[in-house]
């Protein structure tokens, strides 16, 4: 019967190699976890634009002036910039975009149903139309 000995260089290669997998586990983990943090940060973020898209379509459903405004004052409240996603970033520049977009929108449904032009401001439009209560 053969007996094995373990050799210096044997422990060494074998410590190289569980030190070699235990390192790429522990990379492997940061990557599933930044991935999943992406992941659900991308969903925040369409969910968003998708409420901000939503506002726009209610805003051509209605000539209602207190409501257009509620819709507006939905709009620059839900979710601001570092709630759901992290400030200055693309994806906080997307959803920042489409709200913007959203707010210029409803403001100008604002200005066509009302007559009136009073600016680019959403607080001028929700201070002469204070929104409806329901």
């Amino acid at each position: 019967m053969a007996t094995t000995t373990n050799t210096p260089n044997d422990n060494r290669i074998r410590f190289v190699l569980y030190s070699s997998l235990v390192a790429v586990s522990i990379v492997a983990v940061i990557f599933a976890i930044k991935y999943t943090t992406l992941k659900l940060r991308v969903a925040f973020a369409d969910g968003q634009v998708r409420i901000f898209d939503g506002m726009k379509v209610l805003a051509n459903s209605t000539t209602d002036p207190h409501k257009l405004s509620g819709q507006l004052e939905y709009v620059l409240i839900y979710y601001p910039s570092g709630s759901k996603q992290v400030t200055g970033t693309q994806l906080d520049r997307v959803v920042e975009s489409a709200r913007s977009n959203a707010i210029a929108e409803i403001v100008a449904r604002l200005r066509a149903t009302t007559g009136k032009d009073l600016g680019n401001e959403p607080d001028k439009w929700l201070k002469e139309y204070p929104p409806s209560a329901n």
